[in-house]
């Protein structure tokens, strides 16, 4: 970083970056003085149900077996560690003190800014989060390692490892046999607070109290209130974490091969995910490389090959697991509203706000991170420049397959917005002219895409030196820092380029509304649309000349 921030823009970036986590810094400690001194704890629901999630989680790591990832040594690790005189226990010490790197400025940053914001003390709260993020990295290990000898030895590794097994399998009935009378609860109950007091009573059975009781005491310091019990709960989660240590360095299981395999994994994937191809190499380990949305035929328009490339680049990164996997998050969520508050209108209303926000959040940051277009091609601008295509027809091409891309995520977000208002109508569906702002939307959701690409684009050629090109791939604060302004002046020139059709609209709609009242905004509409697309096509041909000119050599781009 010492040797780019020479370069004006990284210096520009460096300062905006460290103003930014000045400021944030600034906040979080305003908050913390602003923040009650005693603390009145957590919800005895929300203590209640704490542990459950963690035991979910953990009930995760031993079904999917990801855990492997807790293990991970990188290739020079692996090269030189493995091979040296190092016993298996001091490998795992290595791992433990090495990822502390990572757990201690998590907690610290966690207990400063989050805290405050929940009620909890700052001072307390950082080493009962070591303490939780510690212990769950040691049974994560403890995880890998039992499924490293299930999977290497067969029913050996079975046989040796049948105190894990027993004990899952005995807090399993254990767990079935607290939780049995909900079901015929569940039947006789009028409100969801009913039920969740339920849940609580049958949480504190005594098979299920032994079951979340390992749960609860690495939970218990963050929840404590009082130095007394704090203390007391920081005395068992420290010998829980004890006990895992010694579980881990006991367990006998070689795991060197597993762990240099999941560093490789690990840093294919760090690697994809800096160059924006990580949903491709997710498909290409699962095997399954999504097909393009339409078929590349050998004749036509060259310029349809570029925006062929850049739509199915794409849909191969975000595959339909993505959208499918999403929905289902937002309309669980929403089944949740309705089971506690009882109202379908207030559910529907809520529950379309999150997809709305991201929806606009799309448009506006979208094109900073939706990189298939020339911000990616200009590596190959040497490649470029040999197509029989003119700078316009190139622009033209590289924004539209950008564009549609944008149009789809944040449109699939307005229609899950749409869809909740409309459940939260006494007649879903029916009314026309919800019918009519959600076409129209469409209607205008390629055009602002348009903008925001062409933006995007013309600001790279115009300014290559200033503008990051190239996969979106920032490391550092200096990097951050670019990305931020550049955020701010792209969110700057595409409110401005918005507020002209809007202005548009306006006039027209205020000009005939006398006339012919309400049918005026047929024609505002239209204005406004108009202006967009001449907004669009402006971009293309000023982003298109500045292309033509572009030497790729001198601005320093064949690197």
């Amino acid at each position: 970083m010492a040797a780019r921030v020479k370069e004006p823009r990284y210096a520009l970036g460096l300062l905006v970056g460290l103003a930014y986590f000045g400021w944030i810094f600034l906040v979080g400690l305003r908050i913390f003085e602003d923040a009650p001194v005693d603390s009145p704890g957590l919800p005895s629901l929300v203590e209640t149900l704490l542990p459950v999630l963690l035991a979910v989680l953990a009930v995760g790591w031993w079904v999917s077996g990801r855990t492997h990832m807790a293990l991970a040594f990188t290739p020079a690790e692996s090269q030189f560690l493995f091979q040296g005189p190092i016993t298996r226990e001091g490998l795992l010490q290595y791992k433990l003190v090495r990822v502390q790197l990572s757990i201690v400025p998590t907690a610290i940053f966690v207990s400063v800014f989050v805290g405050p914001v929940i009620g909890v003390p700052r001072l307390p709260l950082a080493p009962s989060l070591w303490l939780l993020f510690t212990t769950i990295h040691l049974h994560q290990i403890a995880a890998g390692l039992i499924r490293s000898s299930w999977s290497g030895q067969g029913r050996a590794g079975l046989r040796r490892q049948w105190i894990p097994i027993v004990v899952m399998g005995a807090a399993a009935l254990a767990l079935a046999w607290a939780l049995w009378p909900l079901a015929s609860t569940y039947q006789s109950v009028t409100s969801a607070e009913q039920f969740l007091t339920a849940v609580e009573i049958a949480l504190g059975h005594p098979a299920a109290v032994a079951v979340f009781l390992p749960f609860r005491i690495v939970l218990g310091p963050t929840m404590a209130v009082g130095l007394t019990s704090w203390l007391a709960a920081m005395a068992g989660g420290l010998a829980l974490m004890a006990a895992h240590y010694i579980w881990v360095v006991r367990i006998d299981s070689a795991f060197e091969e597993a762990a240099a395999e999941a560093g490789v994994e690990l840093q294919e994937i760090t690697t994809a995910f800096k160059e924006g191809r990580l949903g491709i190499l997710l498909a290409a380990k699962n095997k399954r490389i999504p097909r393009p949305w339409f078929r590349l035929r050998p004749i036509g328009h060259p310029a349809v090959a570029i925006f062929w490339k850049g739509l199915t680049g794409f849909t191969r990164t975000v595959g339909p697991m993505h959208p499918i996997s999403l929905a289902i998050l937002f309309f669980g969520f929403w089944l949740i509203l309705m089971f506690m508050a009882m109202d379908v209108e207030e559910a529907g209303l809520a529950a379309m706000v999150l997809p709305g926000m991201l929806g606009g959040m799309a448009l506006f940051i979208g094109p900073l991170f939706l990189r298939n277009d020339l911000r990616t091609d200009l590596r190959r601008l040497e490649i470029l420049k040999t197509l029989p295509l003119t700078g316009r027809d190139v622009v033209a091409a590289e924004v539209a397959g950008s564009a549609a891309s944008l149009t789809v995520v944040s449109g699939y977000f307005f229609t899950l917005a749409f869809i909740f208002f409309q459940l939260s109508t006494t007649q879903p569906f029916l009314d026309w002219r919800s019918w009519a702002a959600f076409a129209s939307l469409w209607l205008l959701l390629p055009l602002v895409s348009g903008v925001a690409m062409g933006i995007q684009n013309w600001l790279v050629l115009v300014f290559p030196a200033w503008m990051e090109y190239g996969p979106s791939k920032s490391q550092g604060i200096d990097q951050m820092g670019g990305m931020m302004v550049s955020m701010l002046l792209t969110g700057i020139m595409l409110g401005i380029a918005l507020l002209v059709p809007v202005l548009s609209g306006a006039a027209v709609a205020l000009r005939l509304f006398p006339l012919v009242g309400f049918y005026s905004a047929i024609p505002a509409a239209l204005a406004a649309l108009g202006v967009l697309t001449g907004e669009v096509a402006l971009l293309v041909v000023l982003t298109g000349e500045a292309y033509d000119e572009l030497d790729a050599s001198a601005e320093g781009l064949l690197r």
